[in-house]
Order: structure tokens, then sequence, then C-alpha cells
């Protein structure tokens, strides 16, 4: 399973790391973690659970990746867990 999460020990730097590599941002980061999510889905045939769960993202979640909508509440659609 893969992890995610915020490193803040740069000097107060935020960095946001996802499979062992840092994102200056969150957003980048969620956009790595879409990207991992579809090509579980496609290249290694893993059903929406377990694609879902591989990448640190609830089902709803992947469903909305799946489907390219956003959150109605204007949420970040990766739902991203912080210290995980």
């Amino acid at each position: 399973m893969t992890r995610s999460h915020r490193n803040e020990d740069r000097g107060g730097e935020h960095r946001w790391t996802f499979n062992g590599v840092e994102y200056p941002t969150r957003k980048l980061m969620c956009e790595a973690r879409r990207a991992e999510y579809v090509r579980l889905l496609d290249e290694e045939g893993m059903n929406f659970t377990q694609a879902a769960h591989a990448v640190g993202v609830s089902k709803r979640t992947g469903k909305a990746w799946r489907n390219g909508r956003t959150r109605a509440t204007g949420r970040n659609e990766c739902m991203c867990s912080i210290g995980s």
C-alpha cells in the first residue's frame, strides 16, 4: 500500500510525499495520486475498491475521479489524509 504525508521538518517548509516522491504542493501530490489510481485500473487490472485502497483514498473519491467530477461543496476531491 502506498503512503502519503506532509513533511514539516525543513525549516517550516511544507512538502507533500506520495510513493516516496516529494511534491511542493498538496495539489501536485493529489494529481500524482489520481494518475496512479487510473494506472492501477488500466494496467494492473485492479477493481475500483482495490485501486482506491492502494492509493489511500475512499471509494467515493475514486468514483468522483472516474466520472471526472469535483465535489459540489468545493472541497479538494483528493481528501488526502494528513500525517497518515
